[in-house]
Formats: structure tokens, C-alpha cells, sequence
């Protein structure tokens, strides 16, 4: 977990990199129902691509997690490559540039977002995606680097990643 008091501040009970704090004001009902919209985009791409989560950086890249957890450039590449499914990246990357947009008015933000989905939830992060599997991580745990703007789904990968992060007593 990241303690630097530089980087990470506390919000309630959780701890919230100083990078994502500002985005929290920005993410009111309007915000979410936008996401919303992204999100449901964003299933039908995770279907027909079968992983468990999308992200997409702020240079438009897409990046996709299978379900334990690794990386896959492969169904990426055929994603975006194919004619048949361009309609539905088009969509998605709108919908993820109108977001952007609108974070871009916090102090300091910029677009230097990226925004990860299970096709349920949506969180938000400055980091960007890595095919190191510490990066879901620590991104999935509690060291404050995703701001949460819907709750993924409870029974996909998300909590298993966020389970993996905290230690266990025995």
C-alpha cells in the first residue's frame, strides 16, 4: 500500500491518491448516468470479446483482462481491427471522450484518465494499464489509486482482484 503523504490523503475511512481526489466533485448523478451509458457500450465489447474487464487509456487505447486476471492484446487488436465491431468501439470511445471531457474541467486533471470496466462499474485512475498483474492489483485494492464512480459487479473479477490485495489472517 502506498503511504507517501505526498500522494495519498484520507477521505473518510479510505485512503485517496491525491492525483483522484479533485475527480470526486465532478462525479454527481449526471456524471454517472453518463457513465452509465459508456457502460453498457462497454458489455457488449467485453462479450463479444469474452474478458472481464476494458479500459481505455487516455491516448484511446484499449486494453483487456480475461478472467484470471492477464492481459490480452490479441482480443484487443481483433476488437478494434474488425469492421463489424468498429460501430460499437466508436460508440464506446465517444461516450469515454464526453467523461474525459468533463473531468477535464477539475484543477490540475487534464485527460490523463483512464477508465476501467467490468460492464457494471466504472473506476477511474491516472495510472496507467501495465501487463504486470500487480497493476489490477493495486488497482482492484485499497491503496487509493481508482476512484470508484459505479460499483462493479459482485461477482466478477473486481472483488476477486480486491480480495487478493488485503492480507489474510490465519
Amino acid at each position: 500500500m502506498n503511504t507517501d503523504r505526498e500522494s495519498v490523503s484520507m477521505m473518510g475511512d479510505e485512503l485517496v491518491d491525491k492525483r483522484i481526489a479533485p475527480l470526486m466533485a465532478l462525479v454527481d448523478i449526471d456524471f454517472q448516468q453518463a457513465a452509465g451509458d459508456l457502460i453498457v457500450v462497454a458489455r457488449g465489447l467485453l462479450s463479444l470479446s469474452d474478458a472481464a474487464l476494458l479500459a481505455r487509456t487516455p491516448d484511446s487505447r484499449l486494453t483487456l483482462w480475461n478472467a484470471d486476471s492477464r492481459i490480452c492484446p490479441d482480443r484487443a487488436r481483433v476488437l478494434t481491427g474488425d469492421p463489424v465491431l468498429r460501430p460499437a468501439v466508436v460508440a464506446f470511445d465517444l461516450a469515454a471522450r464526453q467523461l474525459l471531457a468533463r473531468l477535464a474541467t477539475a484543477p490540475g486533471m487534464g485527460a490523463a484518465v483512464t477508465l476501467v470496466t467490468d460492464g457494471t462499474g466504472l473506476m477511474l485512475t491516472h495510472d496507467r494499464p501495465t501487463s504486470d498483474p500487480t497493476w489490477l492489483l493495486g488497482l482492484a485494492g485499497r491503496d487509493g489509486h481508482a476512484l470508484p464512480v459505479l460499483p462493479m459487479a459482485t461477482d466478477g473479477i473486481w472483488p476477486m482482484l480486491a480480495a487478493r490485495d488485503r492480507p489474510t489472517l490465519h
